[in-house]
């Protein structure tokens, strides 16, 4: 298990305070949100990223989103520092390059992860994407790969509108292409395309909490899913990421030296994924063919 009793309390302290926090957007200094560290890739850990999802201990090519229990250490610092409400949040995309003369982490190996705030910016009356940017580096320095992910945020009330418009360091990223998703069709059932799926138990979450250090319990509990007025516990945002790797890296044997991915809607847990795609795009439909999420790679 990746995730250690420290980190345990830790993540679960945050995410209960963000919780019930009152939120009043606070835009610090860029440079105040940066997270410098270091991750080891043991053998162990690659066994359990692995096994979980379901490849063969000699496929390390796979990019998996090893570090990611760091990523989430800065993202829940950060929001506590932006005083973000917990529940307000949601995994809108992931965009990653790699490089393509460098070779992915290896067993026994330590690389450097930067993560930073990149640009919180409007999206419409009230919501907002929030920009991290994250980059991996062998110890000389090299580039490993460089990613972005961007984050839902809903609830700004008039006062965070306008903080955000009149910052002159705040508010510069394009969010059009993250409007409108939920209204998304597919655009790949109908023509020529390749075809996979993946399977999601109703554990899934859990288990991918464990190693990954995401535990928001709207991917772990369906009551507290319901709750906070999702219809299903959904599987998280960077495990849609790491199947898509897998498959198209393993199962369909392609070079990868880029993806990128947008969700239009959460992804229940219990069910089967459909996988579209082509030379370039692909798509993620659920069992009524209804679009979940869609990208390029």
């Amino acid at each position: 298990m990746t995730d250690s009793l420290g980190y345990l309390f830790y993540f679960y302290y945050h995410a209960v305070c963000g919780i019930f926090r009152k939120q009043n957007l606070i835009l610090p200094p860029k440079n105040s949100c940066l997270f410098n560290t270091t991750f080891y890739l043991s053998e162990s850990i690659s066994k359990e990223w692995n096994h979980l999802f379901q490849s063969t201990s000699h496929n390390h090519s796979i990019p998996y989103t090893y570090y990611w229990i760091e990523f989430e250490k800065f993202f829940l610092k950060t929001m506590s520092i932006l005083q973000f409400n917990y529940r307000n949040i949601l995994h809108l995309g992931h965009d990653v390059v790699f490089s393509p003369k460098t070779e992915y982490i290896q067993i026994g190996e330590t690389i450097n992860l930067t993560v930073s705030l990149k640009d919180i910016s409007l999206l419409d009356h009230n919501r907002a994407v929030i920009f991290v940017e994250s980059k991996i580096t062998k110890l000389d320095k090299t580039i490993i790969s460089q990613s972005i992910d961007a984050i839902f945020l809903k609830g700004l009330n008039n006062d965070n509108i306008q903080k955000l418009k009149n910052s002159a360091t705040y508010n510069t990223q394009d969010t059009s292409s993250f409007r409108y998703l939920s209204k998304r069709e597919s655009q790949l059932m109908d023509s020529n395309v390749t075809r996979g799926s993946i399977f999601l138990p109703k554990n899934f979450g859990s288990q991918y909490g464990k190693i990954s250090g995401d535990r928001n319990p709207i991917h772990t509990t369906p009551l507290l899913a319901t709750a906070f007025g999702y219809p299903c516990a959904f599987v998280q945002g960077s495990a849609i990421v790491n199947f898509l790797f897998k498959y198209f890296i393993v199962e369909q044997k392609e070079p990868l030296d880029k993806l990128n991915i947008k969700f239009c809607r959460p992804i229940c847990l219990g069910n089967t994924v459909t996988i579209l795609s082509n030379s370039t795009a692909f798509e993620l439909l659920d069992n009524n063919h209804q679009l979940l999420a869609f990208g390029s790679r």
